[in-house]
């Protein structure tokens, strides 16, 4: 039998049991005392929420840290872009699935990308960023001029042809997949976006073009007609 707060008499109240009412001087009934309630739950439930709020803090970052070195995060800036994301995305239950919500960098809005009813996803979050510091993000693309990534490609996945070419099937699926994209091996990141020559123009690169003796440059450029690209 479940103790009820107010009893009106203690008639019905098992008689080890009823020490834990007090009467009440106005109204004459007896109500349960609860005055050891607030020392219960600090003493047990407090610790249980402070543990659930950790583990959900745990639960942001642990995923927050999957997805930034899912595009490439140079480990040396990762706490740092950690901390000026982190409070902009929340991981609740609805419908009993874990989801993730994310708010736009300027204010408290959600942010608007590819996922379910057009908002953000994590990868959504990680595009942006990867735009916002793109020098905190380690090119996946052959080095460039330098041997230094371009900052322009932080974030981008490219693999040259000559590493596809040696992958397995179930390897090369997986990496179009998850969204590479195929270079030539002497195509580093820039030239990949540069604009392809138009029908009959000849171009040839910078990098070509010094290697090439002062006599065979003039005849490059007076005598074939080629354009120097970048």
């Amino acid at each position: 039998m479940p103790l009820n707060i107010v009893e009106p008499n203690l008639e019905d109240v098992k008689p080890e049991l009823r020490e834990l009412y007090v009467k009440d001087a106005k109204s004459g009934k007896y109500r349960l005392d609860l005055s050891d309630l607030k020392t219960l739950i600090e003493s047990h439930v407090s610790p249980i929420e402070k543990q659930l709020k950790l583990t959900h803090e745990n639960e942001r970052e642990l995923a927050l840290i999957v997805a930034l070195r899912k595009v490439g995060i140079d480990p040396r800036y990762e706490a740092l872009v950690m901390a000026n994301i982190k409070d902009r995305v929340a991981i609740g239950t609805e419908d009993d699935k874990r989801v993730v919500r994310i708010t736009a960098a300027d204010g408290g809005m959600p942010m608007v990308g590819s996922g379910p009813n057009g908002l953000a996803t994590l990868d959504d979050l990680m595009s942006e960023t990867a735009e916002r510091f793109p020098s905190m993000f380690k090119s996946t693309a052959p080095a460039g001029e330098g041997g230094k990534p371009n900052p322009k490609t932080a974030g981008h996945k490219v693999l040259t042809r000559s590493a596809f070419d040696e992958l397995r099937p179930i390897e090369r699926a997986e990496k179009m997949r998850d969204g590479y994209t195929i270079v030539d091996d002497q195509v580093d990141a820039r030239s990949a976006n540069r604009p392809q020559p138009k029908p009959g123009e000849k171009v040839i690169t910078r990098e070509a073009f010094d290697k090439l003796r002062p006599i065979e440059r003039s005849h490059k450029i007076l005598e074939e007609g080629y354009k120097i690209g970048d």
